[in-house]
């Protein structure tokens, strides 16, 4: 006979589905990390041209922006289990693409931009498939949990890959490394494969923010959000799609339709989509990292290094939040934590006009140990400003187009980054390398200037709630984020 305990205890059906999955994870973003590593230095050292690296980022973004629309539709018809095991055996079919032209010594940077373009689209096709298997996995009341455990499986996996892929590609090779790159997509594959089996997707939770996850790429980067994508808020399940592509069309237009409808009448969503321009703009410094590394020296680990920094300042960002709560108003924090992001841009400045080329191997050392703290600070920053404006934006959009509105949202990044990386790196090539990395701390300096005299500031003002002892709704939100994260 059960104890009442034994009758009490919750049904759990993914306990080891979910361990599988976070190992899978693991895997993946490690090799990812690998053979990442690899692409930005073949491209560089190839071209020497900031904005021919930046080309990376463009071809893995465009794809994701145009094929919404597939996805919603793919997830539909074949539901989130199906179209995310496809989606990344896919990947590493298509990433022995590379290992193979490497082999034949037939990898140029076209082909391999052209392969970033096909992952793209892979990503792009399986992205509302990440949020339904989270929500159909985590145990009861635990979605914000389980995202946690995967920001955090994807920093130290990512970080991990980065900080070996010097090794790997200077003592193995172009071939290998895209090769394990290709198998590291099968245990994440595997792992949701036994969640085939069944057909009800669950009810999603509630949208919460992502720690971090604002410049994330791969099949688990939702973007803006680890919250069910647009596809379960408007009752996506395994059953089939809706037939006729002009019923599609008119589905995505309205969207767009409300989308534009909501931000035009909210102030406070313009006020958030302004700062997340911002910090997507920012953002995309990453892409000197790889020139900025070779004026320290041609080992690939001095990359390895400033890549990895760029991950692992997000890891904080969950305590900072729980530090801060109810003690600062959001905006000041974020002000705070750009002031900082500035001062870090200083320091990097200094390290590339320098150029440690020219100087001891002692002062090197020492240009290095300045950037990676320079990069960690920046990490942490932008990964502060995002998951706070995560959570701001979910805050802010009325429930009835919250999905639409986190949709759009979302195509700020993918817009955003990688023109971003453009930008800086035509300037780093045209005027020089100096000038590219000044360019987000000019931005920075604007910000800091000029934003807390604007009419977008008000706007903010009026999310950010009122005097410490009377914390708003968002803040009780984000102390609540704090804590499940």
């Amino acid at each position: 006979m059960s104890s009442p305990a034994d009758v009490a205890a919750p049904v759990d059906p993914y306990r080891r589905v979910r361990l599988a999955y976070l190992v899978g994870t693991c895997i993946y973003n490690f090799g990812f990390g690998l053979f990442s590593l690899a692409s930005f230095l073949i491209v560089y050292d190839t071209t020497r041209s900031v904005t021919a690296t930046g080309l990376i980022m463009v071809c893995l973004s465009l794809p994701q922006v145009v094929l919404p629309g597939v996805a919603t539709r793919l997830s539909q018809l074949w539901g989130g289990p199906k179209l995310y095991v496809v989606g990344s055996a896919l990947g590493g079919i298509l990433t022995l693409v590379p290992a193979g032209l490497s082999m034949a010594g037939l990898l140029t940077v076209p082909t391999l931009l052209a392969y970033y373009v096909g992952l793209g689209a892979i990503y792009g096709a399986m992205k509302p498939s990440s949020s339904m298997i989270r929500v159909k996995m985590a145990a009861p009341g635990r979605l914000a949990e389980l995202n946690g455990n995967v920001t955090v499986a994807w920093a130290l996996a990512t970080a991990a890959g980065y900080l070996l892929g010097s090794s790997a590609y200077t003592y193995l090779g172009t071939t290998w490394v895209f090769f394990i790159g290709a198998l590291a997509c099968l245990p994440l594959a595997l792992a949701i494969v036994p969640m085939m089996r069944s057909h009800d997707l669950g009810a999603p939770e509630a949208p919460k923010a992502s720690a971090t996850g604002e410049l994330r790429v791969g099949p688990d980067a939702t973007a803006v959000t680890d919250a069910p994508a647009a596809t379960d808020a408007h009752g996506a399940t395994d059953a089939p799609a809706a037939t006729g592509a002009t019923a599609a069309a008119a589905e995505d237009a309205e969207r767009f339709r409300d989308v534009i409808g909501v931000w035009r009448a909210n102030g406070g969503i313009r006020a958030i989509a302004a700062l997340n321009v911002l910090v997507c703009a920012v953002g995309g410094f990453t892409v000197v990292l790889p020139a900025m590394a070779r004026t320290l020296g041609s080992d690939a680990s001095i990359l390895s290094l400033l890549e990895a920094s760029a991950v692992l300042g997000g890891l904080f960002v969950t305590m900072i939040i729980k530090g801060i709560k109810g003690r600062l108003g959001w905006f000041i924090a974020i002000r705070m934590h750009n002031m900082l992001m500035a001062a870090c841009f200083v320091g990097l400045v200094a390290v590339v006009a320098l150029d440690g080329s020219t100087h001891p191997m002692g002062f090197r050392w020492v240009s290095l140990l300045v950037a990676i703290g320079a990069v960690l600070g920046i990490g942490l920053a932008l990964n502060f400003d995002a998951s706070v404006l995560s959570a701001m934006i979910q805050h802010a959009a009325p429930t009835k187009h919250l999905a639409a509105v986190l949709e759009g949202y979302a195509l700020i990044a993918l817009v955003v980054v990688p023109l971003g990386q453009e930008v800086i790196g035509a300037v780093a090539d045209s005027v020089s390398l100096a000038a590219g990395v000044a360019l987000p701390l000019v931005m920075m300096v604007g910000f800091i200037l000029i934003f807390p005299r604007s009419d977008l500031r008000r706007e903010f003002n009026n999310l950010d709630g009122a005097a410490e002892e009377h914390p708003s709704p968002l803040m009780r939100a984000l102390g609540a984020h704090a804590r499940d994260v």
